[in-house]
């Protein structure tokens, strides 16, 4: 009689399996197994904007806004640079203060003066979060994973992979 054979489930090996485990996860609606895999993503790649993006959409189903907005202000210091403009700058004084309205106003600014990048919608959702507004903020949010997800797909096929 022959022994049924056994599989020994695999690890991901890397940031970017991590990733592709937590999107997996993700869609099976399995989303506190795909924040743990995408937190391990983070530890292995903090320099990667949609590691720490993916946890933060990760969190939202499970109403946890609190690290899904910490998650995010990560990615803004570890991934993701911030343009100086006049509008980004009196909307971060205004979050560094707790504004969280007026740096609402002001992002809304930035981005309605066409700002062409993420970091915009990012603060924008970190304010809307501090305000309550996970619905608004959660839009932001997949805007910016959107646009992150782009410049990657870019940077690889231009034979410069993200970090």
């Amino acid at each position: 009689m022959t022994e049924p054979e056994h599989h020994t489930p695999t690890v991901p090996a890397g940031a970017g399996a991590y990733l592709a485990a937590g999107d997996a996860l993700a869609e099976q609606g399995q989303w506190s197994e795909a924040q743990t895999s995408f937190e391990m993503a983070m530890k292995l790649a903090p320099n990667a904007s949609l590691t720490w993006l993916s946890y933060a959409l990760a969190c939202f189903p499970q109403h946890r806004f609190g690290p899904a907005g910490s998650a995010i202000e990560d990615a803004l210091h570890y991934a993701i640079p911030i343009l100086d403009t006049p509008e980004i700058r009196k909307g971060i004084e205004a979050y560094e203060r707790e504004k969280w309205s007026d740096a609402q106003r002001w992002f809304e600014k930035a981005l309605a003066k066409g700002a062409p990048d993420s970091a915009p919608h990012l603060l924008l959702a970190t304010s809307l979060l501090r305000q309550g507004k996970p619905r608004e903020a959660l839009t932001h949010l997949v805007i910016a994973k959107d646009m992150e997800e782009a410049g990657a797909r870019r940077a690889s096929a231009e034979g410069n992979p993200p970090p």
